[in-house]
């Protein structure tokens, strides 16, 4: 499938309220194809912005939640957090991402 198709099918599927197992999985590999490629990945990063503005989750409130999970992250990841320094971007696989998000509710 080719990258337009890819960038398509993500907006797609990114606006539907709820995900099937079937949509998740294909959002998941879609997100897993643009761990390689920059260029999508990219494209990928300027829908999710899209969206979030169109929903008002830009707003200080949920900045700041974003950060605080960033945060955590990190932290879970064991990578530092500092402020003088140059952001440090990761992509995290599906496993990760629900450890932690399992830890910190628990």
């Amino acid at each position: 499938m080719n990258q337009e198709c890819l960038i398509q099918e993500y907006q797609r599927l990114a606006r539907l309220p709820v995900l099937s197992d079937a949509n998740s999985e294909r959002m998941l590999r879609i997100l897993e194809i643009a761990e390689s490629d920059e260029e999508l990945s990219s494209e990928l990063e300027k829908i999710d912005l899209k969206i979030n503005q169109e929903l008002g989750l830009l707003d200080d409130k949920h900045t700041q939640y974003y950060k605080d999970q960033q945060a955590k992250l990190r932290e879970y990841l064991g990578l530092e957090d500092d402020e003088g320094s140059q952001t440090h971007q990761v992509k995290i696989t599906k496993k990760t991402a629900k450890q932690v998000l399992k830890t910190s509710t628990n």
